[in-house]
């Protein structure tokens, strides 16, 4: 993926920021913010994660070849309930979280030892 579909997943991390940091409260966006940096093992400020989408999208193909599981590789999809690595990435931060998902998806069942 080149840096065309950026805008697109950079709103699916902030979608996923937003709605974690919305339904458990006692956790900031940034708090979640850097979860999602922790999930993808990167060494990044999620405040700047538009000044080098790159290393973000580097970041993503990895996580998603360590899942095995993704529709476009290096692009969230946002709005997409169906997308394997928004799905898999909320799992993931869930747990760096210590969180109980709601409503997880079904993914969190398919991967349990995900964290590296």
């Amino acid at each position: 993926m080149g840096n065309a579909d950026w805008p697109t997943t950079s709103k699916a991390l902030d979608s996923l920021r937003d709605e974690i940091a919305n339904s458990h409260t006692k956790f900031t966006k940034d708090k979640v913010g850097d979860a999602i940096i922790q999930a993808l093992s990167l060494k990044a400020d999620y405040k700047y994660k538009n000044d080098n989408p790159q290393v973000w999208i580097e970041g993503i193909q990895k996580f998603q070849d360590k899942t095995g599981n993704y529709i476009v590789r290096g692009s969230i999809a946002v709005d997409d309930p169906t997308d394997p690595t928004y799905n898999l990435l909320k799992c993931e931060v869930a747990k760096n979280l210590k969180i109980t998902l709601k409503n997880p998806p079904a993914e969190c069942y398919q991967i349990p030892n995900l964290t590296h």
